[in-house]
């Protein structure tokens, strides 16, 4: 098959840097580069290679092992940045860990001293480990509470004040969310403002996807430790296969929850939120099913604001079967109109362009980050796009149709 070209859409496969460089969860962007996280690098594999390059050229890729620097920093979801640090996300080594990994972006990347760490388990609490990605407010960073153990889900969310000492148990705080739900465990990503973070719910032990969002109100002075701060909604009872979700954005009003897999199979249901309101009044929230659309137009990992549009990035459509089509939805229409949201499927241009997790944005260029594109088949290839000039469509191809 001819693969389409498109000088809006460039690909960079990291393993021609190095055959390792694979298996990425996220990135961010330093000083107009992208620096992305490690996860896995081959079948419960998990790395601590850390890739930074400068977009559009390839020679540029430079990486560091913050696993030989630190023992036990492998295998993180997610970096978050507060516009100095960068935070690694810790899940998953040999075991659930609280390992997180701090990058000081004034210093140099590939030396050792730019770099430090603190074991949340062991400065924090027992529990404080096994986290999938988080969020910044403007002060403080949040981390999204997931697994204990591959057995157990819990619910104890960290925040950590950027203004005070990193290694200082006092500089963290704690809340088991399970105490407002039993639950409220299990969330994929966090989403915040100034006011509000909100816990993007997922999955619990034994395969219970789950709908339990929960919300913190910054703007309370009982403050974060104290469950008034806190409130909790099921979303199954705003529509009933309301959950399964992992991560969402903010555009300024409403938040967007990117759909994943409900327990049944990879769906298409994203969800709107008129924060202005509580998120227990049923009358905030809007559902829309992408699969009304197109059948495939479903399993999404994380959703990116920019501009007029909302993005919604692609992962995987059934077990095993990753795709690459990245969905716009359009602010300036209507959430339920057809019309409001267009396509683009990356795979036209790369056969492995897909399977991605997460991304960052530099101006309007998106970077999606690697994972995989088969079961622990994990893939290095970076796909940028210029979000102004690429081609989205408001209908499938022919070809994609007919699949």
């Amino acid at each position: 098959m001819i693969m389409k070209q498109h000088p809006a859409i460039q690909f960079l496969d990291l393993t021609a840097a190095d055959k390792r460089l694979k298996g990425y969860s996220g990135c961010i962007a330093v000083d107009g580069d992208i620096i992305f996280a490690p996860l896995m690098n081959g079948a419960g594999v998990s790395h601590g290679l850390v890739v930074r390059l400068t977009l559009g050229k390839p020679e540029s890729v430079t990486f560091c092992d913050v696993s030989a620097w630190f023992e036990g920093a492998a295998g993180f979801v997610g970096v978050v940045g507060d516009g100095r640090y960068a935070y690694f996300i810790p899940y998953f080594n040999k075991n659930h860990h609280g390992i997180l990994v701090r990058y000081d972006t004034t210093g140099d990347f590939n030396d050792r001293t730019s770099w430090e760490y603190v074991d949340l388990q062991a400065l924090v609490h027992e529990e404080a480990k096994g986290f999938v990605s988080g969020s910044f407010d403007g002060r403080y960073v949040y981390l999204a509470p997931y697994q204990s153990d591959w057995t157990r889900h819990h619910g104890n969310i960290l925040r950590f004040d950027t203004q005070a000492p990193f290694n200082d148990a006092a500089s963290w705080s704690h809340f088991d969310a399970s105490i407002l739900h039993l639950d409220a465990r299990g969330y994929h990503s966090s989403v915040s403002t100034s006011d509000h973070t909100w816990f993007v719910p997922y999955v619990l032990e034994n395969r219970g996807y789950h709908g339990h969002l929960v919300r913190f109100d910054a703007t309370n002075p009982l403050g974060f430790t104290a469950s008034e701060s806190w409130k909790h909604v099921d979303l199954t009872t705003i529509h009933p296969y309301a959950k399964g979700y992992v991560g969402g954005c903010h555009d300024g009003r409403f938040l967007y929850l990117a759909p994943y897999y409900n327990g049944t199979e990879r769906h298409g249901l994203v969800l709107q939120h008129d924060t202005t309101d509580d998120i227990t009044n049923p009358s905030t929230w809007t559902a829309f099913d992408l699969t009304t659309i197109h059948q495939d137009l479903r399993g999404f990992f994380g959703a990116v604001h920019h501009k007029d549009y909302v993005y919604f990035l692609p992962h995987c459509k059934e077990e095993g079967i990753y795709h690459g089509t990245l969905v716009r939805y359009d602010r300036r229409l209507s959430f339920d109109n057809h019309e409001a949201w267009s396509f683009l499927d990356t795979t036209e241009y790369h056969p492995q362009s897909k399977g991605y997790m997460g991304c960052c944005l530099t101006g309007d260029i998106m970077t999606l980050s690697p994972y995989e594109t088969t079961l622990y088949g994990h893939s290095g290839i970076v796909c940028s796009i210029d979000l102004e000039q690429a081609p989205f469509n408001q209908h499938f191809t022919t070809e994609k149709a007919a699949e």
